[in-house]
C-alpha cells in the first residue's frame, strides 16, 4: 500500500512529509530558524535555514560537519560510515551536496545555499539502519523547494495556504484544534486560522451565529455588515477616526469535508481587496 503524504510550507520551504511524521517544534525569525517532525520513534527530519550575505565556502562547512560527526562517533565508539556527493535530487537556484552518513542510525543530509533567498539551508533525515529507506528520501527530496516568489506556500497541521510573499510573518499559535498565522505589509494585517471539529461548534447554532462569536475580537469597533458566500459567510466592517478611514474584512468558511472553520481577515486603508478572495482559491478550505 502506497504511503501518504503531506505538504508543509514555511517562509517560503516547502517539502512533502510521509503523513505519519508530525511536527514536533518550529524555531523562528526572518534571519534563521529550524522545524523537526518525529515519528512514534524518532525525529525523523530537521531542517534549519539562516540568512547569510558574506563570502563563504559550501565545501568547508561540509567538511566542518563531517569533522564533527567523526570526533562524536569515536568518543561513543561508533563506527561511521560517509558517502558524499550523492546524486539525489536536482535543484535549479539551489546549490550544495547530499551526503550520507550510517552510525547508531542513518542520515541522508543536504547542505546548501539558495542564491535567491540567500540562505543556507541544511536538511537532514534519520532512519534506522534497517529500514529500507532510499525510495522515501528520494520522494521527500524531490519536493523540497527552498523558494517561491508572489507567493509563499504556508502548509501547517490542518491549515494551507498561499499568501503574498510581500505579507512578512508577524505570529503564529499552534493550539489543539485551533492554528493560526499572523502577517504584516506595511500598514496592512492579516490573519489565518484553522479550526477543528465544526460539527460540534454548529451543533446548535447557524454559521453566522457562530461567526459572531469567533470573530469578536476581529469585530471590536466596527460598523459592519454580513452577505452570503459559497459554504461560508463574508463580513465587512469598517471605521472612520478624523480622516482615517479602516477596513475590516472577514472570510468565515465551513469545510463540511475536513470539519473545519477557516476563517480570514485583513485589515487595511484598502476598500474591497481581493486578497481575501485570492487566498481563499488556494487555500485547502
Amino acid at each position: 500500500m502506497e504511503e501518504n503524504y503531506k505538504v508543509f510550507g514555511w517562509r517560503g520551504i516547502s517539502l512533502k512529509l510521509p503523513q505519519n511524521w508530525e511536527l514536533g517544534a518550529i524555531e523562528d525569525s526572518e534571519e534563521k530558524g529550524s522545524f523537526k517532525f518525529n515519528d512514534f520513534k524518532i525525529t525523523r527530519v530537521e531542517l534549519e535555514w539562516r540568512k547569510i550575505r558574506q563570502v563563504f565556502s559550501l565545501e568547508k562547512i561540509v567538511n566542518r560537519y563531517i569533522e564533527t560527526l567523526q570526533r562524536k562517533a569515536r568518543r561513543a565508539g561508533l563506527k561511521l560510515e560517509i558517502k558524499r556527493n550523492l546524486k539525489i535530487a536536482p535543484f535549479k537556484e539551489t546549490v550544495g551536496e547530499f551526503f550520507y552518513w550510517k552510525a547508531d542510525y542513518q542520515s541522508y543530509n543536504l547542505i546548501a545555499y539558495c542564491v535567491r533567498s540567500s540562505r543556507l539551508i541544511f536538511v537532514r533525515i534519520l532512519a534506522p539502519l534497517e529500514e529500507d529507506v532510499e525510495e522515501k528520501i528520494n520522494k521527500i527530496y524531490r519536493t523540497l523547494r527552498t523558494y517561491s516568489s508572489g507567493e509563499n506556500l504556508w502548509s501547517v497541521y490542518d491549515l494551507q495556504a498561499k499568501i503574498p510573499a510581500d505579507f512578512s510573518l508577524l505570529d503564529y499559535s499552534f493550539k489543539a484544534g485551533n492554528v493560526e498565522l499572523s502577517f504584516k505589509r506595511k500598514k496592512d494585517s492579516l490573519n489565518i486560522k484553522c479550526i477543528s471539529l465544526a460539527n460540534v461548534l454548529l451543533k446548535n447554532k447557524n454559521l453566522k451565529e457562530l461567526s459572531e462569536e469567533i470573530c469578536k475580537d476581529y469585530l471590536k469597533g466596527f460598523r459592519y455588515n454580513y452577505s452570503g458566500i459559497k459554504d461560508g459567510i463574508k463580513i465587512e466592517g469598517v471605521r472612520k477616526r478624523f480622516f482615517k478611514t479602516l477596513n475590516n474584512e472577514i472570510i468565515v468558511v465551513h469545510s463540511a469535508f475536513k470539519n473545519k472553520i477557516f476563517i480570514l481577515r485583513l485589515l487595511s486603508k484598502e476598500k474591497n481587496s481581493k486578497i481575501l478572495d485570492q487566498i481563499l482559491d488556494e487555500t485547502n478550505a
